[in-house]
């Protein structure tokens, strides 16, 4: 028998969910997947996946049922995604997706959403993220629908790795103190306050987290790994978490890679001359509302681009199987806002 194409693969996955229904939902996710791709060229790709997602919302937000966020109030969710090419592991990216969804914004908190996004994501308090921009005028709506704050953030892990092995531990407890309490001053134009006694034990506690895993990322860095190992990823995504990118933004991503090897892009969908909330996907692309890019990043993620040009399609005759390859791969990337991905969207999975 031929074999034109084969996957092999195995992982776990996990879920926390914690809600009231309209009051307040709250889940948490980890998927870990190791999969083994023979293509129809005789070529083979190990590949390696590792990802967790966190989201708080208000209102109703079921997981499988399409309902286009019509009864979700607002949103804050991050995915951290670690992918890896193990025969090419110093090709190794990790992706942060961060999403802050509102159903109706007026002006004035639109305004403040866009000065929240600067505060987290700007290069500099120079250079902010969203800057000489023109919000519709109030003649035409004042009142916006389906507002999607999209931030996506990459780093080159062997470039990180090697940045952070080399910092001194007052290099890294400096570089945290800025992370969680001087930047978020800084980047709004304000000169850091001195904390009070709570926020110096909550930076402590928060820097001791960090540091923890940085450690860890350390002594793994003076041993010889074996081939294909995986499990010193753990130290990396506990790390991410812990830095709370959503909540306080790139600050110690951007100092500890000193802008290199870093990528930071982003855009604010629904921010459109219209009242009406069936936005077609052509007024979306016209009008978009994006931030300045900043960052330099010369590397893909090795499944995204897999999905992208070598993906395995079904084909016409049945086939035993009993899970979807989103399972093992994620999903394929988009620049569509979730309202619309799920419409207009052709990542096709089986």
């Amino acid at each position: 028998m031929q074999v034109y194409s084969a996957l092999e693969a195995e992982g776990s996955s996990s879920s926390f969910g914690l809600g009231a229904v309209f009051a307040f939902n709250r889940l948490m996710k980890k998927e870990e997947a190791r999969a083994k791709v023979l293509l129809p060229d005789g070529s083979t790709n190990e590949f390696y996946r590792k990802s967790f997602l966190h989201s708080k919302s208000f209102g109703i937000d079921p997981l499988e049922l399409p309902l286009l966020d019509i009864f979700v109030a607002k949103r804050k969710k991050i995915q951290v995604v670690l992918e890896s090419n193990l025969e090419k592991p110093e090709d190794t990216v990790v992706a942060f997706r961060i999403q802050d969804y509102y159903r109706v914004q007026n002006r004035e908190k639109l305004d403040t959403l866009i000065a929240d996004l600067n505060r987290r994501y700007s290069k500099s308090s120079d250079k902010l993220f969203y800057r000489n921009f023109e919000i519709p005028d109030k003649k035409l709506v004042d009142k916006f629908r389906k507002v999607y704050g999209l931030t996506k953030i990459y780093i080159d892990l062997k470039d990180f790795k090697k940045a952070i092995v080399n910092k001194t531990d007052e290099e890294l407890k400096l570089a945290l103190k800025n992370h969680f309490w001087n930047d978020q001053y800084r980047m709004l134009g304000k000169t850091p306050e001195k904390p009070g006694r709570r926020e110096r034990l909550d930076l402590k506690f928060n820097s001791w987290r960090v540091l923890k895993q940085i450690q860890k990322i350390k002594e793994h860095a003076e041993a010889l790994p074996g081939k294909n190992e995986t499990s010193h990823f753990s130290a990396y995504m506990k790390m991410f978490r812990r830095l709370r990118i959503e909540d306080f933004g790139v600050h110690f991503l951007r100092e500890i890679l000193d802008k290199k090897d870093i990528l930071v892009f982003g855009e604010i969908s629904g921010v459109v001359p219209s009242y009406s909330t069936m936005q077609d996907l052509q007024a979306l692309q016209r009008r978009r509302f994006t931030a300045r890019h900043w960052g330099h990043m010369n590397k893909f993620m090795p499944i995204q681009k897999y999905l992208r040009y070598k993906r395995l399609l079904p084909i016409l005759i049945p086939i035993e199987k009993n899970i979807s390859d989103k399972n093992i791969f994620g999903e394929l990337e988009t620049a569509l806002a979730p309202n619309l991905d799920s419409l207009f969207g052709n990542d096709t999975s089986f």
